[in-house]
């Protein structure tokens, strides 16, 4: 079945460039960024398939039902035994064959048609996004092509061997091969039978080809008679399990041979022009080679090759995809080879056409397949990683992810799938199941979990929300979960606390709290009862902090009450609702006493609710105090540093990883410095940490000095061995020039001798690709290098709504304001924005007062704090700039309807003493304050009032009203 004569082929120096740069062209398509994206649970369950062993793996498949076959698995195991299991090792398997299919398919095209074509055609299968996609995934859908290729140039040789044995023989040891790879690796088969029977019929009778079909299929019954699983499968499929309509196949098999796997439940219709634009180029190609692009055996040999599995694949009950059908591929590139190539003879403009439309549906491929980022059960695994302790569990809600668990769970935790094998999942046996666990676990981990759970109802988190305490839970791009929950209820004591109420919505009815002496790692259990005041109407998140005498946070809990089964826009007035929260206290948290605070703030973001009618100010009540004590020595770690290391300062201390927040800032704002600390020795010093910000030119700008930990636990108290973090609070100078400056870290002595530093560090270059050591020296060590920008700047006046003149000190020019009434009622809230025009830098950062007013002058509410929210320190100022300062002014829910005045000024935080504030003409404003516009706040429209005086005691109770299933905002 050879071709026509060959026509001159290009050199052979050029053709031998050529195939270098098409095989390093393909080699890099399919190599790049191999590890990026997780294993999908059919890749997991190649890992462990393979990794049962030869018999093991034999014995798996033949008693599996809906199993592909061995073949893969079998070859897979001493792969993976050379190289390891990671991602990349098992997807370059894939590579290999993925890369060896272009020399094979071209050496087919070569013997079908000519030497051009073959170049074409394999150019084609180097850019293919099947292949490509297929390539980087670790199942056998590259190798089922090559096999393909290899049985289909065995039998055009046999074909011409005029009855020699040896093609045939090996023609049929590809084909069992391949149908020990895929089953449908047959529908190949049929249409190499279809093509004897045609060749048969036209007096070319091949004994030697009936022969090898024969002892196929006698290999084919051998193996389902040894498969029970292979017979089981066939006999649901014959019950009409896992039969999907003609429509559904269509959608899975006609733009994945083109486009490769397209992700989501529906295909975009952009991806479905493209996959037919192929398939029109194909079919043009078949057209052309029917009239004189092949010679009609071998026309006959490649259509057959694309049709009989195609119709078999419609035709048999089975949901077959387009990844089953991959060596089809090989027909639909030559059509499409042999299209170009008569688009070239018809004219440029035609050719032009078709390389548009190869061009188009091949970078739509690549660009879909190079985008889906995967799921997140890696990224999920890698955050347990850092964070589970030795008894803890895992609480899966899916059984289905029990290969992927497998994989992914390398520490080899604990892992309890629910529902359990032959049990329904009903609220019944998750309570039994959960509390079961739970008297043996203090520490359960829910999750990963996602869209692909078998809890849809997640009666598993409902539960866990409404009996334990909710440490964390993390959200992940691909909206997968992981929560932290935490028993102990037996250990809660009543709080005795004086009322607290926030913004006249929420009350704190009781509290009952855990032991608040705990060690660090451990967690304080609390467990709240709230009291709407009025209608809630928007979503709010607890706060919940550990504080220490200096106002740093050491451990900090966000998140909706009840887990997010009880959100606060559900609540009505009176309602009272239990809310159960654990506080993790972070390993390293210096031993010591801390205040635990709470506050409300709205759930996207923005001001707290204030808090009302008690002696604390603000928005933050402390509600407890605790008591960190120390780990023992030497049983405790740093997890999840950003940045670890391993400098020594002085043989004593050790500093192991840093994190340094944020690295983009600006003039007056603050940087958070978080250090993890080991003592090597007992310290014998009371040692301070000092921070330095340098220029460009080594000029010291600032520095800062203060405890390596806290003040409260100097280094001279730490033990041998022992992990403690410290934080530091460090604002920039106000004055500070823009530019880069590097932040150098240094232990002193207190003489104030700087410790020499020894150790060493990662490093890396060229974005990574390059790793290495560095070697530390000195008595100074770089941290890392911030970014201080200067803030936008605005100088073109502003539509401004209540135009109005007025001075505050000598350079802060108020000409106007704006003003939103339409929450002014109580519970409610004023936004007030005041523009300012600077007349040039004030003396010192100056804060800027807003108070609401009665006709006795006396304040029923305020706000308070720097123009701009912060941005914009008075002292920063430039001629001419515009500052625009908006307040939000919270209005009690005791505030009495009525006629009220906004009043507003600057003073000196540090002194309290405000600045005057004259009018343009030079009169004094009495008291300092300029005053504004007349306010009316109104009745609250919704029925009840707010939360004041005595309330009525109900007993305790649960309220989970179900909400949507994806959770949202946690």
């Amino acid at each position: 079945m050879a071709g026509p004569p060959l026509p001159p082929s290009l050199s052979r120096g050029k053709g031998r460039w050529a195939w270098v740069a098409m095989l390093l062209l393909a080699f890099g398509l399919r190599v790049a960024h191999l590890d990026g994206r997780e294993f999908w649970f059919d890749e997991a369950l190649s890992a462990t398939i393979s990794a049962m062993g030869w018999k093991s793996t034999l014995a798996y498949v033949q008693q599996m039902p809906f199993e592909h076959p061995p073949f893969y698995y079998l070859v897979l195991y001493p792969w993976q035994v050379w190289t390891g299991r990671s991602e990349f090792a098992l997807r370059f398997f894939s590579v290999f064959w993925g890369v060896l299919f272009i020399p094979l398919f071209y050496r087919l095209v070569r013997r079908l048609s000519d030497r051009h074509l073959g170049y074409l055609a394999a150019l084609l299968a180097t850019l293919a996004p099947f292949m490509v996609a297929y390539s980087r995934e670790a199942r056998m859908y590259t190798m089922l092509p090559c096999l393909a290729v290899g049985a289909l140039y065995t039998f055009l040789r046999a074909i011409d061997s005029r009855g020699q044995p040896g093609w045939w023989l090996l023609h049929g040891g590809l084909l069992i091969v391949g149908m020990a790879t895929h089953y449908l690796f047959a529908g190949l088969w049929l249409a190499l039978l279809v093509y004897l029977f045609l060749e048969a019929a036209q007096r070319r009778w091949s004994a030697w080809g009936f022969l090898i079909q024969a002892i196929v299929l006698a290999a084919v019954l051998v193996w389902g008679y040894a498969t029970p699983g292979l017979r089981a499968s066939l006999f649901r499929l014959a019950q009409g399990e896992a039969a999907f309509d003609l429509a559904y196949k269509l959608n899975k098999i006609v733009p994945t041979l083109i486009l490769g796997e397209i992700p989501g439940a529906e295909i975009p219709i952009l991806a479905i022009l493209l996959a037919v634009g192929g398939w029109v180029l194909a079919l043009t190609g078949a057209w052309y080679a029917r009239r004189e692009g092949l010679n009609p055996p071998a026309w006959r040999y490649v259509l057959l090759v694309l049709v009989v599995p195609l119709l078999t694949s419609l035709a048999v009950p089975y949901g077959v995809l387009g990844r089953h059908l991959g060596y089809t591929l090989i027909a639909l590139l030559i059509f499409m080879a042999l299209a170009l190539r008569a688009l070239a003879r018809w004219g440029r403009l035609p050719l032009t056409i078709g390389v548009l439309v190869v061009m188009s549906f091949t970078a739509y491929g690549l660009i879909r397949h190079y985008g889906d980022r995967g799921g997140d059960l890696r990224q999920a695994m890698a955050y347990l990683r850092d964070r589970v302790d030795s008894g803890d569990v895992l609480l899966i809600p899916q059984p289905e992810q029990r290969y992927l668990m497998d994989y992914y769970n390398r520490d080899g935790w604990p892992v309890r799938y629910l529902p359990e094998p032959d049990t329904p999942l009903t609220a019944t046996g998750v309570e039994e199941t959960l509390r079961e666990i739970m008297d043996h676990y203090s520490r359960v981990w829910l999750g990963p979990i996602g869209a692909w759970t078998a809890d849809p109802d997640l009666l598993v988190e409902r539960w866990l929300a409404s009996h334990a305490f909710q440490a964390e839970k993390v959200w992940f791009p691909a909206s997968s979960s992981v929560s932290l929950y935490l028993g102990g209820s037996q250990e809660l004591m009543p709080i005795r606390l004086e009322p607290l109420t926030w913004g006249g919505r929420i009350r704190l009815q009781r509290l009952q709290a855990g032991p608040m002496e705990v060690t660090a790692g451990d967690a304080i259990r609390l467990r709240f009862v709230w009291r709407a005041g009025l209608d809630v109407e928007e979503r709010y998140a607890v706060i919940v902090e550990l504080v220490d005498e200096d106002g740093q946070v050491w451990a900090r809990r966000r998140g909706e009450p009840c887990g997010g089964w009880c959100p606060t826009d559900r609540w009505v007035q009176g309602q009272r609702q239990e809310d159960a929260h654990a506080l993790l206290i972070p390993a390293g948290t210096p031993p010591g006493t801390y205040r635990v605070q709470v506050r409300w703030e709205p759930l996207p973001g923005g001001p707290a609710l204030p808090l009302e009618g008690v002696s604390q100010s603000g928005d933050r009540a402390t509600v407890v105090e605790a008591r960190v004590l120390p780990a023992p020595a030497g049983q405790q770690e740093a997890r999840a540093t950003p940045h670890p290391l391993e400098a020594v300062f002085g043989a004593a201390i050790s500093l192991i990883g840093y994190d340094l927040t944020p690295i983009e800032t600006r003039p007056g704002e603050t940087i958070h410095v978080e250090t993890h600390w080991r003592a090597e020795a007992g310290p014998e010093d009371n040692y301070a940490l000092r921070l330095e910000l340098v220029d460009g030119s080594g000029q010291v700008v600032m520095t800062w000095q203060g405890p390596l930990a806290t003040r409260l636990y100097p280094t001279d108290a730490w033990q041998p061995g022992e992990y403690v973090r410290g934080q530091h609070s460090i604002s920039l100078p106000h004055d500070v020039a823009p530019g880069r400056y590097q932040v150098r870290l240094s232990v002193v002595t207190p003489s104030g001798e700087s410790l020499t530093v020894y150790g060493e560090r990662p490093r890396r270059w060229l974005g990574g690709l390059i790793q290495g050591k560095e070697e530390l020296t000195g008595d100074r060590l770089t941290l890392t290098t911030v970014q201080v920008r200067d803030r936008e700047r605005q100088f073109r006046r502003p539509a401004i709504a209540v135009p109005l003149r007025a001075t505050v000190g000598k350079q802060a020019h108020l000409l106007g304001y704006d003003l939103d009434q339409s929450q002014a009622y109580p519970g409610g809230w004023l936004s007030l924005t005041l523009y300012w025009q600077a007349g040039g830098p004030m003396s010192r950062p100056f804060k800027v007062f807003t108070h609401l007013v009665d006709a006795e002058r006396v304040i029923v509410a305020q706000h308070d704090g720097p123009p701009g929210e912060g941005c914009c320190p008075t002292h920063t100022w430039v001629k001419g700039e515009i500052v625009i300062d908006p307040h939000q002014i919270p209005l009690g829910a005791d505030l009495e309807p009525g006629p009220y005045q906004l009043v507003i000024g600057m003073y000196d935080e540090e002194t309290g003493q405000r600045l005057r504030a004259s009018t343009p003409a030079g009169e004094l404003f009495p008291d300092s304050q300029v005053p504004l516009g007349g306010v009316r706040i109104r009745p609250r429209s919704v029925p009840g009032g707010p939360l004041t005086g005595p309330q009525f005691d109900y007993p305790y109770y649960n309220l989970l009203p179900i909400i949507p299933k994806r959770m949202r905002g946690q």
